[in-house]
């Protein structure tokens, strides 16, 4: 499934957003995961269902070196672009 970069900032910013009992419009897609208040049990639980949604599996520390939806979104668009 190849997904766009505003499909997966989307979908990041509705999960980030419901995680963190936020409203999704207060949702700055270059905030630091950390200002949200990330933990490490919800960031496994979120890496697992980020997992989940893509299909395979994540590097654990996934949140910890792209910290934001912008960052991690890149990150993501191009490990699920087809490899030529």
């Amino acid at each position: 499934m190849e997904l766009t970069k505003e499909e997966i900032v989307s979908w990041l910013s509705a999960k980030f957003a419901d995680n963190f009992q936020v409203d999704i419009s207060l949702i700055d897609i270059r905030r630091d995961f950390a200002d949200y208040g990330l933990d490490s049990l919800t960031a496994v639980g979120l890496v697992g269902e980020i997992e989940d949604w893509l299909g395979h599996d994540l590097p654990v520390m996934i949140l910890w070196d792209y910290s934001n939806i912008c960052d991690l979104s890149d990150y993501l668009k191009n490990e699920n672009s087809p490899k030529s």
